[in-house]
């Protein structure tokens, strides 16, 4: 269940979707480019999928019946289990493609998160511009690169500890199913009044889109766009997503005191 979790919070992760949908915009492509953009997009995923399964698969049979199994410190750690039990140049191939995977890492959920903050605050951001131009934008983005390398370069970061309590929160399986389906009950309770509201006012649903002109499509500055009218099934749903993101970003706060103080896992 634990692995389940884990593999799920690094795939399906928020700060994706504020990538996806900011780069899209930030690239200026046109919609002729769009099913080129999905195709990069499915590459990716697929690379990525493959390199996971690869690691997961040699990890198992390298430690299956080690003293390592089962005990993850971090990466750096599955480095050196490579050299002392397959050789020296499987564990550089293996530090050579973490190193990458970080600079990619920092770089994407850094870029992420000011694009998110900046949209938030109404400042200008885009790569295309330059840094006096969207300062506050490059402060987020640099700022954010600069602390996560300062955290790897302060000798005793706990650095497997953040992993492990940001991905999995080291929680028992009961209480990862009893999360599971109790956010699924409420979601589904929520959708359903939602619904029913929405049904009693008599709201309806926006018409058809013409799309005889998407090819000359184009996203307008932020600043010309009407404010979104939600409807109460919408209303509804962002209640419950920031009701989710507050009780999560409370969980991953308490377990990573109550790892950091040495307290029971369970």
């Amino acid at each position: 269940m634990l692995l389940v979790i884990a593999i799920v919070g690094t795939t399906v992760a928020p700060w994706q979707l504020f990538f996806q949908q900011s780069y899209v915009v930030d690239k200026r492509i046109t919609p002729r480019f769009i099913r080129y953009g999905r195709l990069d997009l499915w590459i990716g995923i697929g690379l990525v999928m493959i390199g996971a399964v690869a690691m997961m698969a040699f990890c198992a049979a390298i430690y299956t019946g080690q003293p390592e199994f089962g005990n993850f410190a971090d990466a750096g750690a599955i480095s050196v289990g490579l050299e002392k039990y397959v050789g020296k140049f499987p564990a550089i191939l293996f530090a050579l493609a973490l190193l990458d995977a970080c600079i990619i890492g920092a770089c994407a959920v850094s870029l992420s998160t000011a694009y998110a903050v900046s949209d938030v605050l109404s400042l200008r951001h885009s790569l295309h511009r330059k840094p006096t131009d969207a300062k506050g934008f490059y402060i987020f983005y640099c700022g954010l690169i600069a602390l996560s390398a300062a955290l790897v370069l302060t000798p005793g970061t706990p650095l497997g500890l953040l992993t492990n309590a940001v991905q999995t929160l080291a929680m028992d399986e009961t209480y990862i199913v009893g999360i599971l389906v109790g956010g699924t009950m409420l979601g589904l309770v929520m959708a359903a009044i939602g619904w029913l509201v929405q049904r009693g006012r008599g709201e309806a649903a926006e018409g058809p889109i013409d799309r005889s002109q998407k090819i000359s499509w184009r996203m307008p500055p932020l600043s010309e766009l009407t404010p979104a009218r939600l409807t109460t099934l919408n209303q509804t749903w962002m209640i419950v997503l920031r009701g989710y993101l507050a009780i999560a970003g409370g969980l991953v706060l308490v377990r990573i005191v109550q790892l950091a103080a040495g307290g029971d896992a369970s």
